[in-house]
């Protein structure tokens, strides 16, 4: 989820005029899945941010099942798994909005799946921490982070991106929000 005000205002603002004028040509229905819902997460995907973008068909995909399940008072199109199998999720959403989850594995290995992500979809948004975020016990814990995003990670393969806030330092300091998008 974004964590700073900007990043809500920007995504369901100016970033969701972009993309709903940029799509009008496309079909009527249009389909958003959601990576990385949670018991606690906030409402403000589905509800301001999916309607700003008009779409109509929600989905979402986690690894836990509780976590995917805790969203079936927004949809019935709920996907347990890993995001990294493909096959687990359909191809052709038109957009895949992966919120807080490419910090939690390997760099390489996160950019390599946002490419393929956008390789069986029309478009793939990220939100994620600005710099290095420290947290988890290793790297065997989900929760812990591999890296820190920065502007140019996700430049290196043809993302647009945006900042806000301040920029994680690594030692705890700061609070960012990197905002990516495939074009």
């Amino acid at each position: 989820m974004p964590t700073t005000g900007g990043a809500f205002e920007y995504l369901a603002g100016e970033w969701a005029r972009e993309f709903v004028e940029y799509n009008s040509e496309g079909p009527a229905q249009r389909s958003m899945l959601y990576v990385g819902h949670r018991s606690d997460t906030h409402p403000w995907w589905h509800q301001a941010f999916s309607s700003a973008c008009g779409f109509n068909r929600l989905a979402v995909v986690d690894i836990v099942a509780a976590n995917a399940q805790s969203a079936r008072h927004i949809t019935d199109e709920i996907y347990v798994g890993d995001v990294r199998d493909l096959s687990i999720v359909p191809p052709g959403f038109d957009l895949v909005f992966w919120d807080e989850g490419p910090e939690h594995m390997p760099r390489e290995e996160a950019l390599r799946m946002i490419q393929q992500l956008a390789d069986v979809h029309w478009q793939v948004l990220i939100s994620c921490p600005w710099g290095y975020q420290p947290q988890g016990y290793g790297p065997n814990d989900p929760e812990f982070h591999h890296w820190g995003p920065m502007p140019e990670d996700f430049e290196s393969i043809g993302m647009k991106v945006r900042t806000f806030g301040t920029m994680f330092d690594g030692r705890g300091n700061g609070h960012g929000n990197l905002i990516a998008w495939t074009d």
